[in-house]
């Protein structure tokens, strides 16, 4: 079990006996801080590049979600007790925790807000080290790795400073969209039969 003052400390990933090699990450929010997410993702991909990286997120992100290059699978977040984002079915959550258990990943990390209920959520993943936003003032728990969640700031720098806070190089905020080349062909059909001016 972690101890207060240890969570606290930045560089977890640096702490560990050897780079965490199976990463799970939950993001299961609407779609504007979800794309604020993505510098983040980025950072953590290029810090750590022969990882395997899960995300979870909503099931009505996953056709955003499957497009990024920074992550390796996506599962869909199965709702739990004090997320609004998505409903709560206790039968859903149960087997999806079942899954992830089986999985025994070595980092969970919890981008989803306070803490107050993801959290407990992350935990219950059952990774072998887990990190999460906290409020501030609040102690870490059962927690591997706690930061306060900054109340100043772009999202996207908020996101950064947990992968900072995990010993994860991260610089670059800049957001994008990736596209695929189907992406490209099929706007180039809609507008050759669209008279301009375009908006």
């Amino acid at each position: 079990m972690p101890t207060h003052t240890a969570a606290l400390l930045p560089g977890l990933i640096h702490r560990l006996p050897k780079p965490p090699h199976k990463i799970v990450i939950l993001r299961a929010t609407r779609i504007g801080d979800f794309l604020h997410t993505y510098p983040a993702f980025r950072s953590l991909r290029e810090s750590l590049p022969d990882a395997e990286i899960t995300l979870i997120t909503l099931p009505m992100l996953r056709d955003l979600a499957v497009r990024l290059p920074f992550v390796d699978r996506v599962l869909l977040f199965p709702g739990f007790p004090g997320i609004a984002e998505q409903l709560f079915d206790p039968s859903a959550a149960i087997e999806f925790f079942q899954r992830t258990q089986l999985e025994r990943f070595d980092l969970a990390i919890q981008v989803q807000g306070s803490g107050v209920n993801s959290n407990p959520f992350t935990l219950l993943i059952g990774a072998a080290h887990t990190a999460g936003f906290i409020r501030p003032g609040d102690p870490p728990g059962l927690l591997d790795a706690a930061l306060p969640l900054p109340d100043v700031g772009r999202e996207s720098q908020r996101m950064l400073a947990m992968m900072r806070f995990l010993g994860v190089e991260a610089v670059d905020d800049r957001l994008e969209f990736p596209l695929w080349s189907t992406d490209h062909h099929e706007a180039e059909d809609l507008l050759s039969n669209s008279p301009q001016p375009w908006i």
